[in-house]
C-alpha cells in the first residue's frame, strides 16, 4: 500500500469525520478503501502481504458517521542511514489517500498531522514518502531528498572498458537469499545514505513473495549474488517479434559495496539470455555504469521518482549525521506546518560531529524546513537552491560553506517502495 497520496486542500470543517486508529477486524476493509483510492483492488493474498508489514498503532482511517473509510495514512518505523554510517528513527509515510467526495474539507491535513505529531512523539527525527503527486507535500514540510535515475541500456551495448569475470556470481533461492542478501544491504547502508532498514517482513515481502499476478506478465523473481560484494534482484520480461527474442531485464535492486562488485554484476545481467534491453529503475544520481562502459552514449539516463524527506526536530537531526569538513554555520530555519520548531541554529562541526544549539547569532543562511529536508543528506546541493531562489544567503560564503559542510562522497540511495 505504498501510495502517499491524493489531493486534499482543506476548505472546510471535518465536524461529521472521525479519524482514529482502525481496528483489526476493519483491515480487510480499510486495505481495499485505499486501493480504491487509486483504482485497483487486492488480492486475499497481497492483504495478507500488507497485513505482515502493518502496524496497528501506526495507521489511521477517517470514517464518517456511518461507518465507511474516506480516508487513509499510515507509517512504518524504519532507521534512516545517515551520512557516516549512522542511523536514525524515519517514519516512512504510506498509504495516504481521500476519496474524491470527501476532498478539499482538511483530512490529508489532519491526517499528517496526527502522523507527524506521532512521529516526534517516538523520537523520530524524520519523516519520509515515495509521492504519487510530488506537489502535495511541500506544504508539510516534505522535499525530494533522494533522487532516482531510470537506466537503460542495451544488452550488447553494455560493454565494459575493463571487462570483468562474473564466475563468482551466484544465482540462488529466494528463502535462502533473506540472510545472505540482508547482511550485504547491512553493510552497504553503512557506506550509502538514504536506505532504510528492514525486518524480516519486509524482506520476505521484497524477495519471497512472488506471485505469477503481481509480475506484469515479467518472469520470476532472480536474485543473484556476489558473495562479499554485493546483488541484484531481477526478472526477465519476455517479447517476442517474428520468433525473434527481444525481452526486457527488470531491475529490482542492485546493490554492491565496491566498484569491482558493481561491474560483475551489471556484467552478469548483460548475459541474460532471450533479452535485448536492460531497465534499472531507482538508481542513484551518482551510479558509475556511464563512466564504466566503452560507449556511454548507449546508456540512457533519466529523472526518477525522488523519496521525500521531512526532518521533524533540526537539532537532533543536524547532530545525528557525520559530516566531511569541520566548520561553523548559522542556520534560520522555518517551519511553516509547526512554526513552534522553527530558530536559528548554531551548528559546530569538529572532527565530523555537530554540535547543535539554538541561538540569537545573526544567521549565514535562511532556508526552509523543506529546503533544509532535500539537503540535509547530500543529494541536492545548496547552489542549486540558491539559484532557483529557495534560500537567502546572508553572509557572501554562506552557500559555498554549506555545500562543504553537506557534501558526501555517495549520493544518497533508496531503491524499494515502502
Amino acid at each position: 500500500m505504498n501510495h502517499p497520496g491524493t489531493r486534499d486542500e482543506p476548505t472546510s470543517g471535518l465536524e461529521d469525520i472521525h479519524i482514529r486508529r482502525v481496528a483489526d477486524e476493519e483491515f480487510d476493509a480499510y486495505g481495499q478503501a485505499i486501493e480504491a483510492a487509486f483504482g485497483s483492488e487486492l488480492s486475499p493474498a497481497r492483504l495478507e502481504l500488507e497485513r505482515s508489514t502493518y502496524e496497528p498503532d501506526r495507521f489511521l482511517g477517517a470514517f464518517t458517521a456511518q461507518g465507511e473509510i474516506v480516508g487513509s495514512s499510515g507509517a512504518f518505523s524504519f532507521e534512516l542511514a545517515l551520512p557516516g554510517g549512522t542511523t536514525a528513527g524515519c517514519a516512512g509515510v504510506t498509504a495516504v489517500a481521500v476519496r474524491q467526495d470527501h476532498r478539499r474539507r482538511g483530512l490529508l491535513t489532519a491526517m499528517m498531522l496526527r502522523l507527524l505529531e506521532q512521529a516526534d512523539e517516538r523520537g523520530e527525527p524524520f519523516a519520509a514518502l515515495w509521492a504519487s503527486e510530488g506537489g502535495i507535500y511541500g506544504r508539510y514540510g516534505f522535499g525530494p531528498a533522494i533522487p532516482t535515475t531510470r537506466i537503460e541500456v542495451a544488452r550488447d551495448r553494455l560493454v565494459l572498458r575493463d571487462p570483468v569475470a562474473t564466475d563468482e556470481v551466484r544465482v540462488i533461492d529466494a528463502t535462502a537469499a533473506v540472510g545472505l542478501v540482508g547482511e550485504l544491504y547491512g553493510r552497504a547502508r553503512s557506506q550509502r545514505p538514504g536506505l532504510l532498514s528492514r525486518s524480516a517482513a519486509w524482506w520476505h515481502r521484497l524477495l519471497v513473495h512472488d506471485p505469477a499476478d503481481e509480475r506484469d506478465g515479467a518472469g520470476p523473481r532472480t536474485i543473484a549474488v556476489l558473495r562479499d560484494g554485493g546483488y541484484v534482484v531481477y526478472r526477465l520480461q519476455p517479447h517476442w517479434e517474428r520468433d525473434v527474442p527481444c525481452g526486457t531485464v527488470r531491475v529490482e535492486e542492485l546493490v554492491s559495496l565496491h566498484p569491482q562488485a558493481t561491474a560483475q554484476l551489471w556484467t552478469f545481467l548483460a548475459a541474460t539470455d532471450l533479452a535485448v534491453t536492460i531497465m534499472a529503475p531507482g538508481r542513484p544520481t551518482d551510479d558509475p555504469l556511464r563512466s564504466m562502459v566503452v560507449d556511454p552514449a548507449h546508456v540512457h539516463v533519466r529523472s526518477g521518482s525522488p523519496v521525500y524527506l521531512r526532518i521533524l526536530d533540526v537539532p537532533a537531526a543536524l547532530a545525528a549525521r557525520h559530516y566531511p569538513v569541520d566548520e561553523r554555520i548559522v542556520l534560520d530555519v522555518t517551519d511553516r506546518l509547526f512554526p513552534e520548531r522553527s530558530g536559528t541554529f548554531e551548528v559546530v562541526v569538529s572532527d565530523g560531529v555537530a554540535q547543535v544549539t539554538p541561538t540569537d547569532a545573526d544567521a549565514d543562511l535562511a532556508l526552509g524546513i523543506e529546503e533544509l529536508g532535500m539537503l540535509y543528506l547530500g543529494g541536492v546541493r545548496p547552489t542549486m537552491l540558491r539559484q532557483a531562489g529557495r534560500v537567502e544567503q546572508r553572509r557572501s560564503d554562506a552557500v559555498a560553506r554549506c555545500e562543504r559542510l553537506l557534501a558526501w562522497d555517495q549520493a544518497p540511495m533508496q531503491c524499494s517502495e515502502f
